[in-house]
């Protein structure tokens, strides 16, 4: 099994809480955990279902029906879940050495190619409103990292149907003519370098938006952005983060040795240069929408499409509604009606597109 960075000794205290736990938390909620009819709980005879946390989840179950301390119950599950079969709550998937992956990276559905098809239809209708004002569009097709990282998925591998999601959008979206660079090869060759996904987030980090940018950069070069500026990288603060996968690894308080380590992240902004040439007010050149990949500032995304494209950026992108309301309300807006801008850089991740979602709901006008 593998090792989650922590050490002998943080194991050996950690274990021995979890013993301690038991003897006081067992003969006190004895009924809870046994007491029940035997059909209130399917345990699973084999040792395969053991060992694949199929036990845990029943007995969890019962303690979430009845336990009197539920809470420390939750946690207790949690760290024998973690330190004995390195499983999470539903939603994450451990791979090696502190990694972890959200489990939407995994999945697929019977109508995924259906709903890919018509996340195509609604980009390539996007495009087609866009260009009637005259701003032109371009995609940040955002890979799983998965698909970037895989030799960290240790005991998991994607499946088919997953997996060739992103090749499969490529396509519908280049013969509706959309302009969707693969970011694949750039985020997996820059990774020598430095991480450009973090290991317990969803996300990239500021390297890996900053790889993505250039890219972004590299597909328009040539494109009518209007007067350009010369924005510089100002470093910020490196931080420690504890990533978005975290909330999904439960533990008591005395086993946060057994969890991965905080990622450290490497922000910065991007600052206008003395002398830079002046837009008019009533300019925008670039409008940014998109899902949290975008919208957070930590990720530095908004401040690296500013010095590799030279333009201002209007960031419209908002966390938590995935990556088609935003555009939605956007083209609906005052602000779109009033001054198109040169250029719409929309980010969507890959795991979205083939969401069971309502498409009459984003109106394009």
């Amino acid at each position: 099994m593998t090792s989650i960075l922590a050490s002998g000794t943080q194991k050996t205290m950690a274990m021995a809480g979890l013993a301690a736990l038991l003897a006081i938390s067992v003969p006190v909620n004895w009924h809870y955990l046994f007491g029940r009819e035997p059909a209130r709980v399917a345990v699973p005879a084999s040792v395969g279902a053991l060992v694949g946390g199929h036990l845990t989840a029943a007995v969890a179950e019962n303690y979430n029906q009845g336990f009197l301390l539920r809470d420390t119950g939750i946690d207790l599950f949690g760290t024998l879940s973690w330190s004995l079969f390195r499983e999470g709550r539903k939603g994450v998937l451990a791979g090696n050495a502190g990694w972890l992956f959200t489990s939407e990276e995994f999945e697929t559905s019977p109508k995924s190619a259906e709903a890919v098809a018509r996340a195509a239809d609604f980009i390539g209708a996007v495009k087609a409103r866009l260009a009637a004002d005259g701003s032109d569009l371009i995609v940040a097709l955002v890979p799983a990292k998965a698909s970037i990282y895989p030799e960290e998925l240790g005991r998991y591998r994607r499946p088919a149907e997953p997996a060739a999601r992103y090749d499969r959008l490529l396509t519908l979206l280049a013969q509706r003519g959309i302009a969707t660079p693969d970011l694949r090869p750039l985020l997996r060759a820059a990774k020598e370098r430095a991480p450009t996904y973090l290991r317990t987030d969803t996300h990239w980090t500021p390297f890996g938006a900053r790889i993505v940018a250039r890219a972004l950069a590299d597909t328009v070069a040539g494109h009518d952005l209007g007067a350009d500026k010369t924005f510089t990288e100002h470093d910020l603060p490196v931080v420690e983060h504890s990533g978005d996968l975290m909330r999904y690894v439960r533990v008591a308080r005395f086993a946060n040795g057994l969890v991965p380590s905080l990622d450290r992240l490497a922000p910065f902004d991007a600052v206008e240069a003395e002398g830079s040439s002046l837009l008019g007010d009533d300019t925008v050149p670039v409008a940014l929408v998109g899902t949290s990949y975008s919208a957070d500032q930590k990720w530095s995304f908004e401040a690296a499409l500013k010095i590799a494209l030279g333009r201002d950026v209007l960031n419209l992108a908002a966390e938590g509604k995935g990556p088609f309301q935003p555009m939605s309300d956007y083209l609906q807006s005052e602000a779109f009606k009033a001054t198109p801008p040169k250029l719409v850089v929309w980010e969507i991740p890959e795991r979205f597109v083939d969401d069971d979602y309502d498409a009459s709901a984003f109106r394009l006008d």
